[in-house]
């Protein structure tokens, strides 16, 4: 594992961070399970674009904040985008704490939200030669809610 971390950045891979200014989030889908269900499928369509081969399988693991409850409605929403692909797909959630992928990608967007909610950039400075593609879900919100 200190191999990993201290070795060249490139053996990290690379962040894809969509994110959503939550003030723009029409009050319709601001329930936890939408929202997530956003991410699913917009992860799900970037992986589409830029995964080799195509006959290889999506994993999508999720952190398990959601219910049980609330995990099905997500699925409901984001298996139709899965099975559209036309790809295998597993969909799974676990505790982030277990996994040490998704430990450094809980890092990476809680260091974005730090940068888009309080302007501070400290926690950032800690990927600058990770290569990273963040992008914003509600780019064209017109309307503030909050």
């Amino acid at each position: 594992m200190y191999e990993l971390i201290d070795g060249p950045i490139s053996e990290l891979g690379s962040a894809y961070t969509p994110y959503i200014d939550k003030r723009y989030a029409n009050p319709a889908v601001r329930a936890p399970e939408k929202i997530m269900a956003i991410f699913g499928k917009a992860v799900a369509r970037w992986l589409e674009h830029h995964l080799e081969p195509h006959d290889s399988p999506i994993v999508l693991a999720f952190d398990s904040v959601l219910t049980r409850k609330q995990q099905e409605a997500f699925r409901a929403e984001v298996k139709p985008v899965l099975k559209s692909l036309g790809r295998g797909f597993n969909l799974t959630f676990q505790p982030v704490k277990e996994e040490a992928c998704g430990q450094v990608a809980d890092y990476v967007a809680w260091a974005w939200s730090r940068r888009h909610e309080r302007e501070d950039e400290r926690a950032l400075e800690q990927f600058t030669r990770l290569p990273q593609n963040v992008f914003n879900l509600f780019r064209n919100g017109r309307k503030r809610y909050y």
